[in-house]
C-alpha cells in the first residue's frame, strides 16, 4: 500500500492526541493533519487551502464540532462531486442509533465509536482499500 495523508477533524486536543498516537504505528500514513472545526474543514478540504498538496486519502470525523457539525461537513463533503469520492470514517462518542444512521445515509464509509481502542481501531483502518472503491460500512 503506497504512502497515505489522513485529515483528522477533531476539537478535543486528548482525542486528537490519542488518535495521532494511534495513527504514528501505521507505516502506510506518511501526513497526518488536524482541523478543530468543521468551517475550516470544508474550506481547506474543498478550497486545498493550507493542505500544501491533494486532497487527504482518509478523513477521519468528530461529530461535534464547532461551526459547523461532522453531519455538515459530511453532508457537503459526500454531495459535492470534487470531494465524495473521500472515504470518510466518523469518530464518535456517540453510540445514539438516529446518529448512525444518519451517517449511514450521508455515505460515511464507516462509523466508529470513541474512545478508540487501538487494535479494532487499527483493523478498522487497514479495512479501508484506500487503493480502490471502498465498501460502504457503518460499524
Amino acid at each position: 500500500m503506497k504512502p497515505r495523508h489522513i485529515l483528522l477533524v477533531e476539537d478535543s486536543a486528548s482525542d486528537a492526541f490519542i488518535t495521532k498516537s494511534i495513527l504514528s504505528d501505521c507505516e502506510f500514513i506518511h501526513r497526518l493533519d488536524i482541523i478543530t472545526n468543521g468551517e475550516e474543514a470544508l474550506n481547506t478540504i474543498c478550497n486545498n487551502n493550507s493542505l500544501n498538496g491533494p486532497q487527504p486519502d482518509l478523513i477521519l470525523l468528530d461529530l461535534n464540532l464547532p461551526k459547523l457539525s461532522g453531519f455538515e461537513v459530511l453532508r457537503e463533503l459526500k454531495s459535492n462531486p470534487l470531494t465524495a469520492h473521500i472515504p470518510i470514517m466518523i469518530l464518535s462518542s456517540s453510540n445514539s442509533k438516529m446518529d448512525i444512521e444518519v451517517a449511514e445515509r450521508l455515505k460515511a464509509n464507516f462509523y466508529m465509536l470513541k474512545p478508540l481502542e487501538l487494535d479494532v481501531f487499527l483493523m478498522n483502518i487497514n479495512m479501508l482499500d484506500l487503493d480502490h472503491t471502498f465498501k460502504e460500512s457503518i460499524l
